[in-house]
């Protein structure tokens, strides 16, 4: 795996057109060879606004150039209607960019969202992925995250993991 040379910095996104641009980027890139994650529809500037709220959208840089996003909420009514409150912090949306790939962004992402999972008081971090992304499914799973359940929605099923912010 290359190593980023700089510090990561993660922060709010100056606009969700900033982050419909890295993730339109991402579902581009990985349409050449895969069914992507999420479609065009999905992460369209208008969808983000609807489904997001602007202090939930980061953007990851290095030398001050996005490398990937990651949206972080406190609720997931679609996936985890039953919690209750303060339980989790929930990841979407997490995406590196091609010419940052492997170099250990993804893992530095995860590691902020797990410390802002722990600092704010919740018992886990939560995220979920489509089923048939598998090299997705096993990298969450190698990264310490319990599969807990399937979800079964119109555009897929879902496989919902979780890791305890003590682990």
């Amino acid at each position: 795996m290359r190593r980023a040379s700089k510090q990561l910095e993660i922060n709010l996104a100056p606009s969700a057109e900033v982050l419909s641009s890295v993730l339109t980027e991402v579902v581009n890139w990985m349409s050449e060879f895969e069914n992507p994650q999420w479609g065009f529809d999905v992460v369209s500037v208008d969808s983000l606004k609807a489904a997001y709220r602007p202090d939930e959208m980061f953007i990851a840089s290095l030398v001050g150039k996005p490398v990937g996003c990651i949206v972080l909420q406190s609720r997931d009514a679609v996936f985890w209607p039953n919690d209750k409150a303060n339980t989790a912090l929930y990841v979407h949306k997490l995406a590196v960019l091609k010419n940052a790939r492997g170099t250990g962004v993804a893992d530095q992402m995860m590691a902020w969202a797990m410390a802002r999972a722990k600092e704010s008081g919740c018992q886990y971090l939560r995220l979920d992925c489509r089923t048939d992304r598998t090299g997705l499914v096993d990298y969450y799973a190698a990264k310490g995250f319990d599969k807990v359940a399937l979800k079964e929605l119109q555009r897929g099923t879902f496989q919902l993991f979780q890791k305890s912010v003590n682990s």
